[in-house]
């Protein structure tokens, strides 16, 4: 079997993918993004987050069909709102992000 083969690139993804203990997932419900999730749940389980960042260009239906997918899958979804979730490696910039990422950030 050639090693370009999607089967191979597969179990490549996989390996990769074990290898990180945990992701969170940019999703945005469309093929790509839907099966970088669908990989990484099925190898790391409750270790993948998939985030969706909610705008005025992104429809709502999209952001339905996220939430859908998740919620049937079984996988942690949250939705940010651009510009009000800050990530920064120092504590004070992280207190003033927003509540749902310091908890993915900082698990209790």
């Amino acid at each position: 079997m050639d090693s370009t083969t999607p089967a191979k690139k597969l179990l490549a993804l996989k390996a990769y993918l074990n290898n990180l203990n945990s992701v969170a997932i940019a999703f945005s419900s469309g093929v790509d993004s839907t099966f970088l999730l669908k990989v990484a749940h099925d190898v790391l389980g409750d270790q993948v987050v998939a985030v969706t960042a909610r705008s005025c260009s992104f429809p709502v239906r999209e952001l339905k069909e996220a939430e859908e997918f998740c919620r049937k899958e079984g996988i942690r979804h949250i939705t940010i709102i651009p510009g009000i979730a800050v990530i920064c490696a120092s504590m004070s910039c992280l207190q003033r992000s927003s509540p749902s990422l310091r908890k993915i950030i900082l698990p209790t």
